[in-house]
Protein backbone atom coordinates (compact mmCIF):
# COMPACT_ATOMS: atom_id res chain seq x y z
CA UNK A 1 0.00 0.00 0.00
CA UNK A 2 1.36 3.41 -0.97
CA UNK A 3 -0.09 6.82 -0.10
CA UNK A 4 0.71 10.13 -1.76
CA UNK A 5 -0.42 13.00 0.43
CA UNK A 6 -0.67 16.76 0.34
CA UNK A 7 -0.97 18.39 3.75
CA UNK A 8 -2.10 21.77 5.00
CA UNK A 9 -0.42 22.51 8.32
CA UNK A 10 -1.67 25.08 10.80
CA UNK A 11 1.06 25.83 13.31
CA UNK A 12 0.06 28.05 16.17
CA UNK A 13 2.49 30.36 17.93
CA UNK A 14 1.86 28.18 20.96
CA UNK A 15 2.48 24.47 21.39
CA UNK A 16 -0.25 22.95 19.17
CA UNK A 17 0.13 21.95 15.49
CA UNK A 18 -2.76 20.77 13.33
CA UNK A 19 -2.60 19.21 9.84
CA UNK A 20 -5.19 18.11 7.28
CA UNK A 21 -3.99 15.74 4.58
CA UNK A 22 -5.30 13.79 1.63
CA UNK A 23 -4.36 12.17 -1.65
CA UNK A 24 -4.46 8.99 -3.74
CA UNK A 25 -3.72 5.54 -2.31
CA UNK A 26 -2.46 2.57 -4.30
CA UNK A 27 -3.47 -0.85 -2.92
CA UNK A 28 -2.09 -4.22 -3.99
CA UNK A 29 -3.03 -7.50 -2.29
CA UNK A 30 -2.14 -11.16 -2.84
CA UNK A 31 -3.65 -14.23 -1.17
CA UNK A 32 -2.90 -17.91 -1.42
CA UNK A 33 -6.01 -20.08 -1.86
CA UNK A 34 -6.60 -23.83 -1.87
CA UNK A 35 -7.84 -24.77 -5.35
CA UNK A 36 -8.15 -28.58 -4.96
CA UNK A 37 -7.62 -31.29 -2.34
CA UNK A 38 -6.93 -35.00 -2.52
CA UNK A 39 -8.19 -37.35 0.18
CA UNK A 40 -8.99 -41.01 0.75
CA UNK A 41 -11.91 -42.56 2.58
CA UNK A 42 -13.08 -46.07 3.34
CA UNK A 43 -16.33 -47.72 4.34
CA UNK A 44 -18.22 -46.78 6.57
CA UNK A 45 -17.27 -43.28 5.23
CA UNK A 46 -17.30 -41.57 8.62
CA UNK A 47 -13.72 -40.29 8.32
CA UNK A 48 -11.32 -39.23 5.57
CA UNK A 49 -7.53 -39.02 5.29
CA UNK A 50 -6.04 -35.87 3.82
CA UNK A 51 -3.42 -36.49 1.10
CA UNK A 52 -2.51 -33.24 -0.72
CA UNK A 53 -3.72 -29.73 -1.46
CA UNK A 54 -3.12 -27.68 -4.57
CA UNK A 55 -2.81 -23.93 -4.03
CA UNK A 56 -2.91 -20.89 -6.25
CA UNK A 57 -2.13 -17.25 -5.58
CA UNK A 58 -4.58 -14.55 -6.63
CA UNK A 59 -4.10 -10.82 -6.45
CA UNK A 60 -5.66 -7.48 -7.23
CA UNK A 61 -4.69 -3.81 -7.36
CA UNK A 62 -6.86 -0.73 -6.91
CA UNK A 63 -6.55 3.02 -6.60
CA UNK A 64 -8.38 4.71 -3.73
CA UNK A 65 -8.17 7.86 -1.65
CA UNK A 66 -6.97 8.74 1.85
CA UNK A 67 -7.77 11.71 4.09
CA UNK A 68 -6.54 12.44 7.57
CA UNK A 69 -6.20 14.85 10.46
CA UNK A 70 -3.19 15.14 12.77
CA UNK A 71 -2.80 17.02 16.05
CA UNK A 72 0.51 17.49 17.85
CA UNK A 73 1.33 19.15 21.16
CA UNK A 74 4.88 20.19 22.09
CA UNK A 75 5.72 19.44 25.69
CA UNK A 76 9.18 21.02 25.38
CA UNK A 77 11.52 22.28 22.64
CA UNK A 78 12.41 18.72 21.55
CA UNK A 79 9.56 16.49 22.80
CA UNK A 80 5.87 16.30 22.01
CA UNK A 81 2.91 13.96 21.67
CA UNK A 82 0.51 13.60 18.80
CA UNK A 83 -2.38 11.73 17.31
CA UNK A 84 -3.60 10.89 13.82
CA UNK A 85 -6.88 9.73 12.30
CA UNK A 86 -6.82 8.60 8.65
CA UNK A 87 -9.58 7.21 6.44
CA UNK A 88 -8.51 4.99 3.54
CA UNK A 89 -11.23 4.32 0.98
CA UNK A 90 -11.67 0.93 -0.72
CA UNK A 91 -9.27 -0.93 1.60
CA UNK A 92 -8.03 -0.37 5.09
CA UNK A 93 -10.86 1.62 6.63
CA UNK A 94 -10.02 3.96 9.52
CA UNK A 95 -6.59 4.14 11.15
CA UNK A 96 -5.97 5.75 14.52
CA UNK A 97 -2.44 6.35 15.82
CA UNK A 98 -0.70 8.20 18.59
CA UNK A 99 2.76 8.53 19.94
CA UNK A 100 5.78 10.40 21.13
CA UNK A 101 7.32 13.01 18.79
CA UNK A 102 10.94 14.10 18.85
CA UNK A 103 12.05 17.39 17.27
CA UNK A 104 15.60 18.05 16.13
Amino acid sequence: MTHIQAAYVISSAGKVDFALSGGPSFFSVKQGLVSDITYTEQHPYDSATFATALTTTVGASKIGFNAGADVGVRLSKNVGVGGLVRLKSDAGGVQVAGGLRLFF
